[in-house]
């Protein structure tokens, strides 16, 4: 059942294009009916679009897993991780308020202070609101970087096996503590991984029996996983670990390739910007559409096709250029020799 890594894996492209635009098409229809009131409600909904982060945060864990073991040092993990993350989340966050600004919604729009809280990616810590509702995903990723990172440097990071059965381990016991009546603030357990750590750790299983074969003990602990989907939060998101799990042990085994098709190739390319952009953004632009009398729900194809648009002009101007550049500096810094220096011979 193993396979050797290969260089750019298309598959999970593919499948960051499927949550994408599923919670895309959630937002827009389930979502924005819940809290604002389409004036004609769509008669095409997507309720289980919401779990579309979920498979974000499975190729999250096998990406990460898979980007940190080939990483020549801990700082060119971290480099790498920055120079992917935040020129495009920066560019988003400009855009973002500058159109909210310009197409107030009541309750979405955040301050200039907050704004500059935001670029820091740290502002679920600094009780800051988001400038996009969906930047929260991001504080639950920079905390399974920081995590993976500290098992690196401690020498544990390969021993995947034993730290993912220890957090799960975690996970239910304080679910247990949690439902005899204890309260344990949402900001503890997002911070130590006790909110959607499972869905990682499948993720970084599935890259294990990639990438060095099928145990019946990763099997067992990926049930695991699921488990404390349903007991940390329900049935609705223990399967959509189920449905994420399926579909990465086809792409593990090598039965995945049907769906990197065209279409979902390319919405995978701008996912990371597309899923930065689209919520508030789609949200005001329908709010004025309906203002103005735009009510069928053939008009919802507007504000997808705006944030596509916004999306791939943020890949091809910011995203990719930005990235290699940051690289380019990072390979040739003097910081990074004097990090990655050896240590002087007593």
């Amino acid at each position: 059942m193993s396979k050797p890594p290969s260089d750019r894996l298309q598959e999970l492209d593919a499948l960051r294009g499927i949550a994408a635009i599923i919670v895309v098409f959630f937002h827009y229809t389930t979502q924005y009916q819940e809290l604002f009131g389409h004036v004609i409600p769509p008669a095409l909904t997507l309720p289980p679009g919401r779990y579309g982060v979920q498979l974000f945060f499975v190729i999250s864990g096998f990406v990460i897993f898979l980007t940190l073991t080939r990483a020549s040092s801990i700082w060119d993990f971290a480099a790498n991780r920055f120079s992917r993350l935040y020129p495009p989340y920066w560019a988003c966050i400009v855009i973002t308020f500058a159109i909210m600004a310009c197409l107030p919604m009541p309750g979405l729009n955040v301050s200039i202070v907050d704004a500059i809280a935001n670029l820091t990616m740290l502002q679920y810590w600094l009780q800051r609101p988001f400038v996009d509702g969906v930047y929260w995903t991001l504080a639950v990723e920079l905390i399974f970087y920081a995590f993976v990172s500290g098992l690196h440097l401690i020498g544990l990071l390969r021993r995947v096996e034993l730290w993912v059965s220890i957090w799960l381990a975690l996970i239910f016991i304080t679910q247990a503590i949690v439902q005899s009546g204890v309260n344990i603030s949402p900001l503890i357990r997002t911070t130590l991984l006790l909110e959607h750590g499972h869905f990682f750790f499948a993720g970084v299983l599935f890259y294990r029996i990639r990438n060095d074969g099928f145990t019946w003990l990763r099997a067992a602990l990926i049930l695991v996983c699921i488990a404390a989907a349903w007991v940390v939060r329900d049935v609705p998101h223990m399967l959509s670990l189920v449905a994420a799990s399926a579909l990465f042990a086809l792409f593990v085994s090598g039965r995945l390739g049907w769906i990197t098709v065209g279409p979902l190739l390319f919405l995978g390319e701008i996912s990371y910007p597309l899923y930065l952009l689209h919520q508030h953004i789609g949200y005001t632009i329908i709010n004025s559409m309906q203002k103005a009398g735009l009510v069928a729900e053939a008009w919802l194809l507007v504000p997808i096709v705006i944030v596509i648009v916004l999306s791939m002009l943020v890949n091809r101007l910011v995203e990719k250029p930005a990235r290699q550049w940051l690289r380019d500096v990072w390979k040739n810094s003097a910081l990074r020799r004097v990090l990655l220096k050896p240590p002087a011979k007593t």
